[in-house]
């Protein structure tokens, strides 16, 4: 409740000369820490990155830049993981359905060629899975509610019908 949007953006790993950055010193410090608060860590996703991505490069050796999507994508800091991995990449697409969040997502990733029209609402739809381009990585990042030792509420059920909505992608 007491810290700033610069620190809650050191709390995350985000680097102070992150594109996302500048953007989130813009919007309204609520919704930028509660973006903050659902996502992920940037250096914990470079670590998972990073054992994965070797694989991923070895497989795929014609792939320059990196083809990278996300669902469930929030502002995407597992983007900004990527961004300090020193790896050419480009964003092929994502899905939020927040329009503000959306927006701000575009935004921040615009450098990589994140566009608006390329952020689908809805990461079921046709758009977002059989008519997207084909990408080398992409990264879900659910919403974790159901699954929140804070969520005082949450059942067997709930979460089962968190990771079923989460299938059908």
């Amino acid at each position: 409740r007491w810290a700033s949007v610069s620190e809650v953006m050191r709390l995350f790993g985000v680097p102070a000369d992150a594109p996302i950055a500048d953007v989130m010193r813009t919007i309204n410090p609520i919704r930028a820490v509660s973006a903050f608060g659902r996502s992920v860590h940037v250096a914990a996703m470079q670590r998972a990155m990073r054992i994965v991505l070797p694989a991923l490069r070895t497989q795929c050796n014609t792939c320059e830049p990196l083809r990278y999507a996300s669902a469930c994508s929030g502002i995407d800091l597992a983007a900004v993981a990527l961004d300090g991995l020193s790896i050419p990449w480009r964003y092929e697409f994502a899905s939020e359905l927040d329009s503000v969040t959306a927006d701000i997502l575009a935004q921040s990733h615009a450098t990589h060629g994140l566009s608006r029209a390329a952020v689908h609402e809805d990461a079921t739809s046709l758009a977002a899975t059989v008519h997207a381009p084909p990408v080398d990585l992409w990264v879900a990042t659910p919403p974790c509610e159901s699954f929140s030792r804070r969520n005082h509420t949450t059942t067997e059920e709930n979460q089962l019908d968190s990771a079923s909505e989460f299938d059908l992608m």
